[in-house]
C-alpha cells in the first residue's frame, strides 16, 4: 500500500523545525492540504508587499518552498518549505 507523508520544514528568526503534517492515501487530499498551509503562511506575511523572493520561491506538484534572504545586515532568512512523499507501507 503507497501513503503520502506531507512534511514541513521552516527556519524564521524566531524558531526553526520540522514536523510530518500528516499521513494521506490519497496524494490529492495530501496536495489539498499542503497549498492551504501555504496559503495560510503567505497570508500571514501578506501585511509586506514583495516579502517573498522570486529566486527562494517556487511551486511544484509535490512541494512549496517560500523564501526570502536576509534585506540587512542582522536580519535573518525566513524559509518554509512543504514536501509530498510517497511511502510503500505494509
Amino acid at each position: 500500500m503507497c501513503v503520502y507523508v506531507l512534511h514541513r520544514y521552516w527556519d524564521t528568526p524566531d524558531s526553526e523545525g520540522n514536523e510530518v503534517m500528516a499521513v494521506y492515501e490519497n496524494m490529492d487530499n495530501a496536495i489539498a492540504d499542503m497549498r492551504a498551509d501555504a496559503a495560510a503562511t503567505k497570508a500571514y506575511y501578506s501585511g509586506q508587499p514583495n516579502f517573498w523572493d522570486k529566486d527562494m520561491t517556487w511551486e511544484e506538484e509535490l512541494e512549496i518552498h517560500l523564501g526570502r534572504n536576509a534585506r540587512s545586515f542582522g536580519e535573518l532568512a525566513v524559509i518554509y518549505c512543504w514536501e509530498i512523499v510517497e511511502k510503500e507501507v505494509q
